[in-house]
């Protein structure tokens, strides 16, 4: 039980990390500023279910629970770290899909010398 509730924990910092972005909206310039923006408003909206501008600890709990029972592969009330792993695979196949390999960047290559 008590790994349970650390995974839990593990679970639920991951989706606080990805919330807060959204409070820090002037950070990125651009398209992909906007799109950030955009992206994190709309998963903000999906987590404040009542829709009154803030997340409460049972709204953060309920999405919490709903994406450790996404990610518990088995529904064996524990996440192992194979099932992780395919939680971290998907979220780079939808990244890579939705912005390239390299994020939408171009990489930085080394100045040609002759």
């Amino acid at each position: 039980m008590k790994k349970t509730y650390l995974t839990l924990a593990a679970v639920s910092a991951l989706v606080i990390s990805q919330a807060l972005p959204a409070l820090a909206e002037g950070d990125m310039k651009g398209d992909m500023g906007e799109k950030h923006r955009m992206h994190m408003q709309e998963k903000f909206a999906k987590i404040d279910t009542d829709g009154n501008g803030s997340i409460s600890k049972a709204e953060h709990a309920d999405f919490a629970a709903k994406r450790f029972a996404e990610a518990d592969a088995n529904s064996d009330g524990e996440l192992t770290k194979d099932e992780m792993a395919a939680v971290w695979k998907r979220k780079m196949e939808k990244f890579h899909g939705q912005h390239g390999e390299h994020g939408g960047m171009e990489p930085k290559t080394a100045p040609k010398t002759e």
